[in-house]
């Protein structure tokens, strides 16, 4: 998931900041039982493992990036602290996708992007379905692994998070509890 997320973001700010004309990925497969670190940077499985050439997430992320972003228009970026937000227009249906991540853990970010509903897919394009904003304000939840905030956004502001929880991701076996914290702006405990 580390290798997928990292080159999601280098290829968002390289194409959103017109860094570069081209990537090359540096390896098709992973080497056959390589000890070296390079051995593992291919965007798939070697020839060794349980299912040959098997997709690695990196495949996938790169193949929705792709997908979405590919002679899409850079229509600029923000940062705040470790928050970065990169906006494109889309080449297929003029929509504008905007590319968020922090490069620390995860963090309730705050977005104005003007326009009353956005869907929100994360970096393998699985829809995590579609919000509403009657002034155009959304929170979200900012991981390492960049998410696709796609609509009709007039801006890219950075905004207050009006909601926001104690921790991006929670880990447990099953048939344990976790408890995930919610807050509004207030502090108060939204269960």
């Amino acid at each position: 998931v580390g290798q997928a997320a990292i080159m999601t973001q280098v290829m968002a700010i390289c194409a959103g900041e017109k860094l570069v004309e081209s990537v090359a990925i540096y390896e098709w497969r992973d080497d056959v039982g390589g000890a070296e670190t390079t051995s593992n940077w291919g965007l798939v499985k070697g020839t060794d493992y349980t299912v040959p050439y098997a997709a690695k997430p990196f495949f996938v992320a790169m193949a929705e990036f792709n997908k979405l972003l590919t002679d899409a228009e850079p229509l600029g970026f923000i940062e705040n602290g470790d928050t970065k937000a990169y906006r494109f227009k889309s080449a297929k249906d003029g929509k504008n996708i905007t590319d968020l991540w922090p490069d620390g853990s995860s963090e309730a970010v705050g977005l104005d992007l003007g326009t009353n509903e956005v869907e929100i897919l994360d970096m393998y394009g699985n829809s995590r379905g579609k919000i509403h904003s009657e002034n155009g304000v959304y929170s979200f939840l900012a991981t390492f692994e960049p998410q696709y905030i796609i609509g009709n956004s007039e801006k890219m502001e950075f905004a207050e998070a009006i909601i926001s929880t104690n921790d991006g991701r929670c880990n447990a076996p099953a048939g344990d509890i976790a408890v995930i914290n919610f807050t509004d702006k207030l502090s108060r405990n939204l269960r």
